[in-house]
């Protein structure tokens, strides 16, 4: 096979079974739609050998098993279990094991019903590498997944990415009971598994610690019990804690770089502890009282200072809506920030006017390099051009403050040169871009909330 005639047939690798759709297009999300057996094997015939991307919207179950027998090309699986039948994914997954090229990823979403014999057997045989499942505790349980003895131990063996979700449920019991089983999986997985993702698991979880060998992304959304995740590999982290951290106790991730934190209605200052830390991204300030992640109150000269417990170079916060007054104490301790980020915030001119001002005791971000500024409406009395004059001069003079020129009385040691500003304006301010300074080397990443 010819390099573009592979390539030609990876364009038809995507496949979407939906026996219910009925719009005129052949495409749609870049998958070729089959709503019969006929346009699925014409699919299966213009994608040659080449692995299989498959999302099924419905199915009958003459086509579940001819995409079965397709099994050993499959590459990822997607399949929304509230609207297939037991006998369609019974078929999709029956008749023994046809996958000698063992799937990638298995997603399984909304399982309002557990899934069918045929799947658990599957996964025992065929051990996917990666799972996701978007699980319903109030409707279904977890035992198809259980870690069992015998054949089944190993079905986890090779797993390296695992993401459990977990659908709002009064009934506590089955959600503690499946949640241990998620904590078998993890358990049974640790020797393979980089990437952990769980996601509102809100009962009594992890009551004591779990070791995350491998781990290099780990995602916790509102999980009880959080800090009991040990991972001394992970390297990326997004973190929105169900609760503090009881004991006033810190965890430590030696080895991250990224940070992705949530803010919660509750103090987390120098709760987390990463000396390598190049990246944080704060997410929904204006709530969490006793100050920000970074802080460190413990270690302040006087109760009104504070001291870094995180010492990011990359900043990025959204929706900034606390106190100026606030935010100019949290930003004073943060003395190795070159990049801030900040987007949807009403910035207002009294945290704005410190950040032009190198004579302060403690000057804001001395070493700052790049500033992205997101306004939103609502930063301050004046809307509108006039507004927007104001804070243009607003930002003229930060340009002034950090990038003087040879006649300017400020001294070169308060200031990092600053080589980029950039301000996306709200539209009540007109809208648009203004680039106050431009370095076409500053890398062009965003952090936008997706």
């Amino acid at each position: 096979m010819t390099r573009s005639a592979h390539l030609e047939w990876q364009l038809w690798a995507r496949i979407k079974l939906d026996i219910s759709y009925s719009g005129k297009g052949r495409y749609v999300g870049l998958h070729e739609i089959c709503r019969t057996r006929d346009e699925l094997n014409r699919a299966l015939l213009r994608s040659g050998q080449c692995n299989l991307t498959i999302k099924i919207e419905s199915s009958d179950v003459a086509m579940a098993y001819r995409l079965h027998e397709e099994a050993f090309r499959w590459n990822d699986l997607t399949y929304d279990l509230s609207k297939i039948p037991v006998t369609v994914e019974d078929a999709l997954f029956g008749r023994g094991s046809n996958t000698h090229v063992m799937s990638r990823l298995a997603v399984v979403q909304n399982a309002s019903r557990s899934v069918s014999r045929n799947f658990t057997n599957w996964v025992a045989l065929c051990r996917p590498r990666q799972l996701s499942y978007v699980h319903h505790p109030g409707l279904c349980d977890l035992k198809a997944l259980c870690v069992s003895r015998g054949t089944s131990s190993g079905r986890w063996s090779i797993l390296q990415k695992f993401e459990m979700v977990f659908e709002y449920s009064r009934n506590v019991p089955r959600q503690e009971a499946d949640a241990n089983i998620v904590l078998n999986i993890i358990r049974a997985a640790n020797n393979t598994l980089t990437e952990l993702v769980l996601k509102h698991i809100t009962c009594l979880f992890a009551t004591t610690p779990v070791m995350l060998s491998n781990v290099t992304t780990l995602t916790l959304i509102n999980v009880n019990g959080w800090w009991n995740f040990i991972g001394n590999s992970v390297t990326k982290l997004e973190l929105d804690p169900f609760s503090a951290i009881p004991g006033q106790r810190s965890i430590l991730y030696p080895e991250l770089v990224s940070l992705d934190y949530h803010s919660g209605d509750f103090s987390m200052g120098g709760s987390i502890r990463a000396p390598k830390l190049d990246t944080l991204v704060y997410r929904r300030t204006g709530k969490s009282p006793g100050g920000f992640l970074w802080e460190d109150a413990n270690g302040g000269a006087t109760p009104s200072q504070t001291v870094a417990a995180l010492t990011p170079k990359t900043l990025c916060m959204h929706e900034v809506n606390v106190r100026y007054a606030d935010l100019i104490r949290g930003l004073e301790s943060l003395t190795e920030v070159e990049e801030v980020h900040f987007h949807s915030s009403k910035l207002r001119a009294g945290f704005l006017k410190p950040m032009a001002d190198g004579r302060r005791a403690r000057p804001l971000l001395p070493r700052l390099r790049t500033m992205v500024v997101g306004l939103e409406a609502g930063g301050g009395r004046a809307e509108g051009s006039h507004g927007r004059e104001t804070y243009t001069l607003l930002f003229e003079n930060i340009v002034a403050a950090r990038r003087p020129g040879p006649d300017s009385r400020l001294k070169p040691a308060q200031f990092a040169q600053l080589r980029h500003l950039e301000v996306q304006w709200s539209k009540e301010m007109n809208g648009g871009t203004t680039f106050f300074l431009s370095d076409e080397s500053v890398e062009r990443t965003r952090w936008d909330v997706q």
